[in-house]
């Protein structure tokens, strides 16, 4: 192709393109897409259902170590304490009566 057959063509071109009429969008179209956006929630207990909320990666990841850390300390204050200096030398003493030993394992250790 020539330059002045790609000018005639941009010419001509461009003249359709002034003539070009889009066409009309139907009514159903309208209505369809009006329809399709939905509605606020009625109430706060379906939002808990079929809600979401978006979390970035490391507020969701923190927040799972900090949960996680807070169940495994619950769950380790539940254990038995080790006893203390005070326990050990009294028990060397005298021996208490079984209702004031510790739940430790190891015997003669409190």
């Amino acid at each position: 192709m020539q330059p002045d057959n790609n000018r005639r063509e941009d010419f001509e071109l461009r003249s359709l393109l002034e003539e070009w009429e889009a066409p009309r969008t139907p009514a159903s179209l309208e209505a369809r897409v009006l329809d399709s956006i939905e509605t606020p929630r009625s109430s706060w207990w379906r939002f808990l259902l079929t809600g979401y909320i978006r979390v970035p990666v490391p507020v969701a990841c923190a927040l799972a170590l900090f949960v996680t850390g807070g169940i495994w300390k619950l769950t380790s204050s539940a254990l038995p304490q080790p006893c203390s200096a005070n326990q050990i030398a009294a028990s060397q003493v005298h021996v208490k009566p079984a209702s004031d030993r510790c739940g430790h394992l190891v015997s003669g250790g409190c």
